[in-house]
């Protein structure tokens, strides 16, 4: 779906290192599934996550993180951030702790987290 929002068909540009290339960086896409239905229910306070193996591993520009509701078919772009600046402001979870945003989620593995709103516009990336 998010092939299909920048006017591609797939990611034909895909490896195991990114997802796609935009403005000719190298682009990871982040999605985390919600049950949201409308864009004025994003709560900004949420986190986008990356996996601390696969950060370590990945050798992209950047991430656009979105939220996807399937049964509905419906895609939000949330925000992009070049992995430089994800280093920079990403905060450390470990496996077992919990998020202090609004859902309070258990951390599954190891892993990196930024809060939505420090995202910058996707359209911001599309422009440079």
């Amino acid at each position: 779906m998010v092939a299909k929002f920048f006017g591609k068909m797939r990611f034909e540009d895909s490896t195991t290192d990114y997802d796609m290339i935009l403005a000719g960086k190298k682009i990871e896409i982040k999605t985390r599934h919600t049950r949201m239905t409308a864009p004025e229910q994003i709560d900004l306070s949420y986190r986008g996550v990356i996996r601390a193996d696969a950060l370590r591993r990945q050798s992209c520009e950047g991430y656009v993180f979105c939220l996807l509701n399937l049964p509905i078919r419906a895609i939000w772009l949330i925000g992009w951030i070049s992995k430089d600046e994800f280093l920079a402001k990403a905060r450390f979870q470990k496996k077992g702790e919990r998020f202090d945003d609004s859902t309070k989620w258990t951390v599954l593995g190891d892993c990196w987290a930024i809060q939505y709103k420090e995202l910058s516009p996707v359209s911001q990336l599309l422009a440079s």
